[in-house]
C-alpha cells in the first residue's frame, strides 16, 4: 500500500471519529439537559405543593384569647384568597403526580384523590373544612420530597 492511500485512510478514519465524537458529546449533552429540566420540574413541583398546602392549613384573619384561649379564624374578607389557595394546592399535587419519582406516584395520587373528594364534600354537601385532609397530604408528601429530591438521594452526574 502506497504512503498517499495510507493517509487518505488515516485522514478518513480521523474525520469518521470526529463525527462521531460531536454526535456522541451532543447526545450526551441533550440527555443531561432533559434530566436537569426534570429534576428543576420536581423540585418546582414539590416546593408548590408543599407551600400551597401549608397556605390553606394555617390561614388565618383574627386571633382572640378568651378564657386564656387562643382562638384563630378565618375572616370573611380572607376566604377568597384561601379558596384560591386551595385552588393551588389541588393544582401542584396534580402537578406534582406528573414529575415525580414513579415510586412516590401512587401516594401522591392516593392524597390528591382525598384532598379533592374532601373539597368537593364540603362544597356540594357543607361538610367540615377539608384542613384534615391537607395536612395529611403535607405530611405525606413532604416524605415522598424527602426520598425523591432528598440530599442523600442527589447524585452528581
Amino acid at each position: 500500500m502506497n504512503a498517499a492511500i495510507a493517509g487518505l485512510i488515516g485522514a478518513a478514519i480521523g474525520a469518521l471519529a470526529s463525527i462521531l465524537g460531536t454526535v456522541v458529546t451532543q447526545f450526551l449533552q441533550a440527555r443531561a439537559t432533559a434530566r436537569n429540566r426534570l429534576r428543576d420540574k420536581k423540585e418546582e413541583a414539590y416546593s408548590n405543593t408543599l407551600r400551597y398546602l401549608l397556605r390553606v392549613q394555617n390561614k388565618r384573619s383574627e386571633m382572640s384569647v378568651k378564657g386564656g384561649q387562643l382562638t384563630t379564624i378565618l375572616g370573611e374578607d380572607d376566604v377568597k384568597v384561601w379558596f384560591d389557595d386551595v385552588i393551588e394546592a389541588q393544582f401542584w399535587v396534580t402537578s406534582l403526580s406528573v414529575y415525580c419519582s414513579p415510586s412516590y406516584r401512587n401516594k401522591i395520587l392516593d392524597n390528591s384523590s382525598q384532598m379533592n373528594q374532601a373539597v368537593k364534600e364540603f362544597l356540594s354537601e357543607g361538610g367540615s373544612m377539608p384542613i384534615k385532609s391537607f395536612e395529611r397530604a403535607y405530611d405525606e408528601i413532604a416524605d415522598c420530597a424527602k426520598g425523591d429530591i432528598g440530599t442523600d438521594t442527589l447524585r452528581l452526574r
